[in-house]
């Protein structure tokens, strides 16, 4: 069991239910104002892109102190969740993601492969979906200007992620 299905229904979702689809491991937790502020606004667009038909889900990993507290910020949330009982689950996740603050959510491809490292601005100022799935975002527009080639820095997502620059 790698995630189940909202608390209410009590259903469980395996990862080859999801094969195919964009997953973001959302880190959050109720005592976080930055993250009460954010769920809103992801809720809002992760229900868009479901009405699109993407295929996209998100999953909770809770940062929360218990398991009422996991509970109570859990109703508000239409997505899949990481069960509260299951925190070496989510320890190892958040290593694995090099988490080390909150609202974090990770982005990663139907490879399984980490697209951002923490969208979380990026579906800020993106409450429509329009640059789902949130991937690397060129700093310089070589189509508008070539001859910025020569500033030109490329840093891959494996890069950022090794050099500690995940979610802080």
């Amino acid at each position: 069991q790698w995630y189940q299905r909202r608390v209410r229904d009590g259903k469980t979702v395996s990862l080859a239910d999801l094969d195919g689809y964009n997953i973001a491991v959302y880190f959050s937790a109720h005592w976080c104002p930055p993250c009460k502020t954010f769920t809103p606004n992801l809720a809002t667009v992760y229900q868009k892109l479901k009405g699109q038909g993407k295929k996209f889900e998100i999953i909770f990993a809770s940062s929360d102190k218990n398991e009422q507290e996991f509970n109570e910020y859990y109703k508000e949330m239409p997505w899949l969740a990481i069960p509260y009982v299951d925190r070496e689950r989510k320890l190892k996740l958040s290593q694995k993601f090099g988490v080390t603050g909150i609202p974090c959510l990770v982005v990663l491809g139907p490879d399984l492969e980490v697209v951002n490292p923490n969208a979380r601005n990026r579906v800020s100022n993106d409450l429509e979906g329009a640059e789902y799935p949130w991937g690397a975002k060129p700093l310089i527009n070589l189509d508008e200007d070539p001859s910025n080639i020569k500033r030109l820095r490329i840093t891959t997502l494996r890069e950022r992620g090794r050099n500690g620059r995940g979610c802080r």
